[in-house]
């Protein structure tokens, strides 16, 4: 399994991130860079809990970690975190 895309709309201090990884990019292997408080850790987090932890019920304390304190306005019932294509070759 492969990332192939990430978009992500508003979380914490990432604001409409759009990330391609091309399938015939070799090695692969995807450098991540920013200064101090840019968000590698927090894009690094967001994808590696709503992988890995929130479809196993053992694994959803890292969810709620992960959104403590996240708001929903209240005009919308809902708010996108990550959308993610996904390629499995």
């Amino acid at each position: 399994m492969h990332l192939q895309r990430i978009q992500i709309p508003d979380f914490r201090v990432l604001k409409d991130i759009d990330i391609t990884f091309e399938k015939e990019f070799l090695p692969r292997i995807f450098p991540l860079g920013s200064q101090n408080g840019g968000g590698k850790s927090t894009l690094l987090q967001l994808i590696f809990v709503l992988l890995h932890c929130s479809f196993e019920p053992n694994r959803l304390t890292f969810v709620k970690n992960l959104l403590h304190g996240l708001k929903i306005p209240k005009d919308r019932p809902e708010r996108v975190l990550l959308i993610s294509d996904i390629w499995d070759g």
